[in-house]
């Protein structure tokens, strides 16, 4: 039995497949987007986060945005119906982004520091 065993959430299903789907349109498998976060990610998180089995992290969503090279809204494809039908998820979010986007960089790292112990 699987330690990742867990009711299935629609959101956590759809930023996993597009986390697939940018992935895989770039070229990139998952051990080698696990190393490209010079190993902050590991590839079973990323293979969990995929299948839709765990609720990521916003450092790890951003980990990875960062390493795709796009944006967070990009990668949460926030135009998608599916996340569209999850208001309270919209409205944190732009929240949160517009704190980042205010933040120094000491600030951010001490966010995602505050955020990963979450």
């Amino acid at each position: 039995m699987s330690i990742y065993t867990k009711k299935y959430h629609p959101l956590t299903h759809t930023i996993g497949k597009r986390v697939a789907q940018i992935r895989k349109s770039q070229g990139i498998g998952q051990e080698d987007l696990a190393s490209k976060t010079q190993h902050t990610l590991s590839f079973n998180t990323i293979s969990v986060l995929e299948r839709g089995l765990g609720d990521p992290k916003i450092s790890t969503l951003y980990e990875i945005a960062s390493v795709l090279k796009i944006s967070l809204s990009d990668l949460l494809d926030i135009e998608n119906p599916e996340i569209k039908k999850q208001p309270e998820f919209l409205q944190n979010l732009e929240k949160g982004t517009q704190l980042l986007k205010k933040m120094t960089p000491e600030q951010l790292k001490t966010a995602i520091k505050l955020l990963e112990v979450l």
